[in-house]
């Protein structure tokens, strides 16, 4: 019986020996093992907020994102790998949050959060919210460190001119306002798992590719839009083609207004110009409306667009295309009235 049990130990020794070795050498499968061990934490740890996020026990999700935390600085003091999760959870509470009271059960958290990774932009305007009806002074401190962050995107000035407004703030509104209209550059740079076409969102930037049987596979940039102002933007095929229209690529943020008057086509010896209503226009999310002599479109969506643009190609313009002119006024939509906002 004492040998049998010897045995047994020898063998569950020497499997564990063998096991621990096997981790330790192979780089591969160690990595793939604690992905897959931080990924169904992570859902697991997702899964115990919905319930009382569905209940609106907000004070309920702060102690178990607190828990989650303080899992979280055992691997690591400052970061580990379970930071996207928590960012995703904290996200999650966040976007079902709808009164003071509701941030105000987060804000421990989210001071949790905001000091593990103090350069994540919604984080920071998250937080500010959370503090806004207490501590109105070091909730403006965050917004502008966010807007810092990424200038061009929208949550920190709408969290500013709702602070404005219950403050009655006009001079902070005015001074904001003016910001935002003139940011063009700095998109989010919260999901860094997946790059974008440009590199990130911005509003300096778009592209374009022509639509040909010649299968012209380039991407033709642009890095000079002008907003509130309506301008010629030229683009000129490596070589000449014969082309049914072109597919403009964008990668904005939410609230741009594109005002296509025209396309104006060169061949060697002529032009055509096309009107922004004679031409056939789809989009991957956009919302299109017609306007006189021009096309208007609004993009609610932030990422990669494609507006798909076509054309009847007749007798003429059957020949080699040299050079395309799009005629366009780039304009950002108003986050509040005229009235409130100078």
């Amino acid at each position: 019986m004492m040998k049998k049990t010897k045995l047994i130990l020898i063998i569950i020794i020497s499997f564990l020996l063998i096991l621990i070795s096997y981790f330790t050498f192979n780089e591969n499968i160690r990595r793939k093992t604690l992905a897959y061990f931080f990924i169904t934490h992570d859902y697991y740890q997702i899964k115990r907020l919905t319930k009382d996020i569905q209940d609106r026990n907000f004070s309920n999700v702060s102690k178990k994102i607190i828990d989650y935390i303080n899992i979280s600085k055992k691997f690591s003091s400052e970061k580990s790998y379970m930071l996207p999760g928590i960012y995703n959870a904290i996200e999650l509470a966040v976007s079902k949050a709808i009164d003071q009271e509701d941030f105000n059960h987060l804000e421990k958290p989210l001071i949790e959060f905001v000091n593990m990774e103090p350069r994540l932009y919604k984080p920071n305007v998250w937080l500010a919210r959370a503090l806004s009806d207490n501590e109105y002074e070091k909730s403006l401190i965050l917004l502008k460190k966010a807007i810092t962050i990424s200038p061009s995107e929208d949550d920190a000035y709408r969290e500013i001119l709702r602070t404005a407004q219950l403050n009655s703030n006009k001079k902070l509104t005015n001074e904001y306002c003016n910001i935002f209209f003139k940011s063009q550059l700095g998109g989010n740079t919260d999901d860094a798992d997946f790059r974008h076409l440009f590199g990130s969102n911005n509003l300096k930037k778009f592209a374009i590719k022509f639509i040909s049987k010649e299968n012209d596979k380039n991407f033709y940039y642009h890095s000079g839009i002008q907003l509130e102002k309506l301008l010629n933007y030229e683009f000129i095929p490596k070589k000449p083609l014969a082309i049914d229209g072109v597919n403009l690529y964008f990668n904005f943020l939410p609230g741009i207004n594109i005002n296509l008057k025209e396309i104006i086509l060169y061949t060697k010896d002529n032009k055509k110009v096309i009107s922004g209503n004679n031409l056939i226009i789809t989009s991957s999310s956009s919302f299109i409306d017609d306007k006189e002599n021009q096309i208007s479109i609004f993009s609610f969506k932030q990422g990669d667009e494609i507006i798909r643009i076509s054309f009847k190609v007749n007798e003429l313009f059957s020949k080699k295309i040299e050079k395309v002119q799009l005629k366009i006024n780039f304009k950002k939509m108003k986050l509040t009235n005229n009235f409130y906002c100078d």
